[in-house]
C-alpha cells in the first residue's frame, strides 16, 4: 500500500511541479517550504502525519 501510495504522490507532485513553475515562475520559494512540509512528514514515520502535512500549505 505504501508503494502505491508513493506512486501516486511522486505522480501527482511531478505534475503540480509543472503547473505551478509553468504558470507561477517564483513559486520556488513556495516549493521549498512544501517539500519541507512533506520531508518533515515523512520522517516521522507516520503515514498519517505525512498526509496531514500534504495538506497543511
Amino acid at each position: 500500500m505504501l508503494n502505491c501510495l508513493t506512486v501516486v504522490l511522486s505522480s501527482w507532485t511531478r505534475n503540480w511541479l509543472i503547473g505551478v513553475l509553468t504558470v507561477h515562475p517564483s513559486a520556488l520559494c513556495y516549493l521549498a517550504e512544501a517539500t519541507e512540509h512533506i520531508l518533515c512528514g515523512v520522517t516521522e514515520s507516520s503515514p498519517r502525519k505525512a498526509i496531514g502535512s500534504l495538506t497543511t500549505f
